[in-house]
């Protein structure tokens, strides 16, 4: 089950719990809960699997937040990738 975003906290305000199958995107990376969780990725990665997948953004602007690696397809249907050097970021054109 895709649950999108991962969320800390239900409609009740309890923690939200994932279930092994269920699939979450986190800063921007899709990842699989292996094992019963609420935790992040980071905070349990061994509740966490990295399915090597990341989340394609498509707008006329990029993102605000770019993460290292993310993808965007802008409006015209030119593909780019955020990327950082060392030095500095930015978006290249692929």
């Amino acid at each position: 089950m895709y649950n999108k975003t991962f969320k800390f906290k239900n409609t009740q305000a309890t923690p939200f719990v994932y279930r092994k199958g269920n699939q979450v995107v986190f800063e921007g990376k899709v990842y699989t809960c292996i094992q019963e969780t609420s935790k992040t990725p980071f905070q349990n990665p061994n509740a966490w699997q990295f399915n090597n997948i990341t989340e394609t953004y498509y707008g006329d602007t990029a993102p605000l937040k770019p993460y290292p690696n993310q993808i965007w397809v802008s409006s015209t249907g030119i593909m780019y990738t955020y990327i950082n050097d060392g030095n500095s970021s930015q978006w290249v054109q692929l």
